[in-house]
C-alpha cells in the first residue's frame, strides 16, 4: 500500500519536522502539503500581506513538493475538510508553534485535528534533526475499536516494525475495559483483589490473541512517556476514544498528555465511523 499523506506545513522550510518525518518513513508515499495562512484579527492584515506574500508562499511550497496554499480563518477546519474528503490515509503534522502567523500548536489547531480527524494522525514534536526512521512501536491498547484501528494502522504503515502492546492496569480504577467474573462472597477488599487478578489474566489473554504484549500496572500516559523518554521506542500509538465512553484513553486525558509531551512521534486513531 502506498499511503496518501496530508502534511499541514507550518513554516514552508525543508527542516519542517512533519515533512522530515514523512519523508524518512514513507519515501514512496503520495504527499500533499497544505499551508494555511491564518489571518485572524486584525483582518486588514490581508491587505498588508498582499498577493506578493501569497505568491512567495506558493513558490516556497512548490520547492518542497506538491500541495496548496489556502487563506482561511479556521486552519483546523481546512485540514479536517481534506481529511474527510477520502483523498488521504494519514495526516502528519507538527505540534509546536513556530511562526508569528501560525497556530499549529496544541490547544488549537493540532488538538482539534487529533480529536476530530476521521483518519489517523501522526503528530511530531521533536526537532527535525532528532527524528529517525520508525522501527520500534509502543502501542497503548485498551481493547477498544479505536485501539484496534491504531494497531491496524501501525501494522499497515510499518509492517517491519517491532510492535510492543501495553495494557495499563490501574488497581484503583472503578472502570473495566471488559467484563470479568468475580467470585461471590468475601470482603470488599477481597472482591477488589479478585477483580484485578481477573483483569490482569483476561488482558493478557487478549494481548496474546493479538500477537503478545505486556500488562503493566500504572497510569497509562506515564507508562508510555517513560518508554519514549528512555529511548525504548521510536513511536507511541493509541486510540483516542474508548469503547465504553468511560475509559482512560480519551482525548483530553491520556491521549492529550501523550501527544503534548512525547519526545517521539505519536500516532492517534479514532474508531472507524461504522464501529463507533
Amino acid at each position: 500500500m502506498t499511503p496518501r499523506i496530508l502534511i499541514p506545513t507550518q513554516d514552508l522550510a525543508p527542516d519542517d519536522p512533519a515533512l522530515r518525518c514523512a519523508r524518512l518513513n514513507f519515501p514512496e508515499a503520495e504527499m500533499h502539503l497544505l499551508h494555511v495562512v491564518d489571518l485572524l484579527p486584525p483582518l486588514d492584515l490581508l491587505a498588508d500581506v498582499g498577493d506578493t506574500a501569497l505568491t512567495q508562499a506558493r513558490d516556497l511550497l512548490d520547492a518542497l513538493g506538491p500541495g496548496e496554499v489556502v487563506v482561511a480563518d479556521q486552519p483546523a477546519g481546512v485540514i479536517l475538510d481534506r481529511a474527510r474528503s477520502g483523498a488521504f490515509d494519514l495526516i502528519v503534522m507538527g505540534t509546536e508553534r513556530r511562526g508569528r502567523l501560525e497556530r499549529f500548536f496544541l490547544g488549537s489547531v493540532a488538538e482539534a485535528v487529533v480529536r476530530e480527524s476521521p483518519i489517523p494522525v501522526l503528530t511530531v514534536r521533536a526537532p527535525a534533526d532528532r527524528l529517525t526512521r520508525i522501527r520500534r512501536v509502543t502501542l497503548l491498547h485498551d481493547f477498544s475499536p479505536s485501539a484496534e484501528r491504531a494497531l491496524g494502522t501501525v501494522r499497515t504503515l510499518w509492517p517491519g516494525a517491532a510492535v510492543t502492546l501495553l495494557h495499563a492496569l490501574d488497581p484503583e480504577s472503578l472502570h473495566m475495559p471488559f467484563p470479568v467474573t468475580i467470585p461471590e462472597g468475601g470482603s470488599a477488599a477481597d472482591q477488589f483483589i479478585h477483580r484485578n487478578q481477573a483483569w490482569r489474566q483476561g488482558a493478557q489473554r487478549r494481548l496474546d490473541a493479538l500477537g503478545g504484549g505486556e500488562v503493566v500496572q500504572g497510569e497509562p500516559a506515564e507508562l508510555a512517556l517513560d518508554r519514549a523518554r528512555t529511548g525504548q521506542t521510536d513511536l507511541l500509538a493509541l486510540g483516542t476514544v474508548s469503547r465504553t465512553g468511560v475509559g482512560r484513553l480519551l482525548f483530553g486525558s491520556v491521549a492529550q498528555r501523550v501527544v503534548r509531551e512525547s519526545p517521539v512521534p505519536v500516532l492517534t486513531a479514532r474508531a472507524a465511523p461504522e464501529r463507533r
